[in-house]
């Protein structure tokens, strides 16, 4: 098994173990894969009524998610890089 084969077995593994508490976001981030993972867009589903009694369904785009490299990094606020000679913004802020 290759490096990569090895590490993308490792995250499926964090993901089915760590499931619904809270880590997958910082694992995406601590593996600097959040570009992959993030950008895609957000599904809902549109439920209607109708006057039958029955329900129709119908795939929908909430949202188009955006996740750039700087993102990995907050910004700091221009407060606190004013504040020191040495603190110096996040590339990409």
């Amino acid at each position: 098994m290759s490096k990569e084969e090895m590490r993308t077995v490792i995250r499926n593994e964090f993901e089915v173990e760590f499931a619904y508490e809270g880590h997958w976001y910082y694992d995406t981030r601590r593996w600097r894969t959040a570009e992959v993972t993030e950008n895609v867009p957000i599904r809902g589903m549109m439920i209607l009524k109708q006057n039958d009694g029955s329900f129709t369904y119908t795939n929908v785009t909430a949202l188009n998610a955006v996740f750039k490299e700087k993102m990995y990094f907050c910004p700091f606020t221009e407060d606190e890089v004013n504040k020191s000679s040495t603190l110096i913004q996040n590339p990409g802020w």
